[in-house]
């Protein structure tokens, strides 16, 4: 996937920044302290919180400490995600995609205590049916027990052992009109099962700070050479298996 934008909302000194990314490179220039490094690090962050973890003091001083936000947007988003080996989904197909057909993460943190707090969210245009709102959190058998429940057309070819089968079924039922941006708490989406397997597709984000000494077992060097390795050894292993990474 490809990064296209960061939005910014109470970090640091930014109450509010959105910002554009080249889909070759982005320089960022300004005066010293006018906020260059909180971009980066905000990324660093939202990639890895690991060479700069995210701390309670972060919050915007004049703004609210439960409302700290980092969203970032992805184009040339995967054709689908393999949860396990009878389980895939379709981002677009699940209505968790933009209007413009990107991925939007949103994480949320919650300063306000001693330690940081996160949740982490799509943000989807999404159908306005009632019927729908919650279709993504049902378990299997919540969604089998609607499925039954409808006219044996929309049963048709219907795979009860696939909850993305399940889903499509009912949508399939709706008559969906309108839609709307809403707030997907991908933490929810198929048992948990989502978020960890999508975050695979992420962009890889290295930080490497210039203002200190290093050496080759900072955090910082090693973390893209272990990348690096992990990206080779994953492109043997599907090669292997006939599959090819998306």
């Amino acid at each position: 996937m490809n990064l296209l934008r960061m939005k910014l909302k109470n970090f640091r000194g930014y109450k509010k920044a959105d910002i554009r990314f080249d889909d070759q490179m982005t320089t960022i220039i300004g005066k010293n302290d006018i906020g260059k490094s909180t971009i980066v690090d905000a990324l660093e962050i939202f990639f890895n919180n690991s060479t700069v973890k995210l701390d309670t003091d972060d919050a915007y001083i004049n703004g609210d400490p439960k409302d700290v936000e980092i969203t970032c947007e992805f184009s040339n988003i995967p054709k689908k995600i393999i949860i396990d080996e009878s389980q895939t989904t379709n981002l677009r197909d699940e209505y968790l995609v933009t209007k413009n057909g990107n991925l939007a993460i949103k994480k949320l943190y919650d300063l306000s205590g001693k330690n940081p707090k996160t949740k982490v969210y799509a943000l989807a245009n999404y159908p306005d049916n009632p019927e729908l709102k919650d279709i993504l959190y049902a378990t299997r058998q919540k969604l089998k027990t609607t499925v039954k429940k409808l006219d044996p057309l929309y049963q048709e070819g219907v795979n009860f052992n696939i909850n993305a089968s399940l889903r499509a079924a009912i949508r399939k039922s709706c008559n969906i009109t309108t839609y709307s941006t809403k707030e997907i708490d991908l933490a929810k989406v198929e048992g948990k099962l989502l978020l960890p397997k999508l975050e695979k597709y992420l962009p890889v984000f290295a930080l490497f700070q210039s203002d200190r000494p290093s050496t080759d077992s900072d955090s910082e060097v090693q973390d893209p050479m272990h990348a690096a390795t992990k990206d080779l050894w994953l492109m043997a292993n599907n090669s292997r298996s006939g599959l090819l990474p998306i």
